[in-house]
């Protein structure tokens, strides 16, 4: 389950990563994210 963002700022290419607090089984973990494809403000891959 999502729990949130560890930082507030925008992915703005291709390269970019992301990391996401996750809750599963009563444990937490981060997951960290490469952008592999962008489209401003529809998607990322």
């Amino acid at each position: 389950m999502l729990r949130g963002a560890v930082l507030d700022r925008p992915v703005s290419r291709v390269g970019d990563t992301f990391t996401m607090h996750m809750h599963r089984l009563g444990d937490g973990y981060l997951m960290i994210n490469y952008v592999v494809g962008l489209e401003p403000d529809r998607r990322i891959l």
